[in-house]
């Protein structure tokens, strides 16, 4: 039997039928109806950095996962309408990224202006997740447009989360208490062909269920994240279903 292969995104076009329906109301509505309430709510102003105690529209720590989110939808859409206003409010989203990511690579709102003091500390907050959807979008970016800025800053943050997990072990924990990004690597490595993003995802892959649960889940168990045992001898379903989708 050949080798299944998946067909990226960008290779299909879906011409007429329902989805292609479903696809035009997205382009010309939905995406628009999002990045309004993403403002609305503060989530885009959040790339300010200007949050202070007091302020209203306090960041949450997935904040970032969601605009990286509308990032990748929005590239999707753009690559079958060339809708210029678009590619231009995501060029103002990627220069907020760039404006405020760290010398050393590290980006990551919640982080940076509510909690500096715990990066890398807090197992269930969501870091690595934003970190890969982040990976994800600029993949995405760069496959529709070409344009590598945003890639490039992106496997600057992947470099950040080699040296911080694996080579220099200083962060609290181990493996994410969200899954994403082991995906969003191996994606990376294969938009790069940089070896070292594969590895770490096998990293994160290999350390589950090898870490102290206990340490590390206030309103949670081992089963819920998927981490009650090594990935390879898991042979049932379990826990939160969207982590435990990212994973498999």
């Amino acid at each position: 039997m050949d080798k299944i292969q998946s067909v990226p995104f960008n290779k299909v076009i879906l011409k007429e039928g329902f989805w292609h329906n479903r696809q035009s109301i997205n382009g010309t509505a939905t995406i628009y109806s999002v990045y309004d309430r993403f403002s609305e709510t503060g989530r885009f102003a959040s790339l300010n950095f200007d949050w202070k105690p007091g302020d209203p529209d306090k960041p949450h720590i997935f904040w970032d996962s969601d605009i990286a989110k509308w990032v990748e939808a929005a590239a999707c859409v753009y690559r079958d309408t060339r809708d210029e206003r678009l590619l231009k409010r995501i060029e103002e989203v990627i220069d907020r990224i760039e404006e405020h990511q760290e010398p050393s690579g590290y980006f990551n709102t919640w982080f940076t202006v509510v909690e500096p003091d715990r990066r890398w500390q807090v197992r269930t907050a969501h870091e690595l997740y934003c970190a890969g959807h982040l990976i994800e979008a600029a993949i995405t970016y760069h496959m529709v447009t070409g344009r590598d800025r945003f890639l490039k800053m992106m496997c600057r943050f992947a470099d950040h989360i080699e040296q911080a997990f694996v080579k220099e072990k200083t962060a609290g924990y181990i493996t994410p208490g969200h899954e994403e990004i082991e995906l969003a690597l191996v994606r990376l490595y294969r938009a790069t062909g940089e070896r070292r993003y594969l590895e770490t995802a096998k990293f994160f892959i290999d350390n589950r269920g090898a870490d102290d649960p206990a340490s590390f889940y206030g309103y949670a168990n081992a089963l819920y994240t998927q981490d009650h045992l090594p990935v390879r001898r898991q042979r049932t379903a379990e826990g939160h279903a969207v982590r435990a989708t990212y994973l498999y």
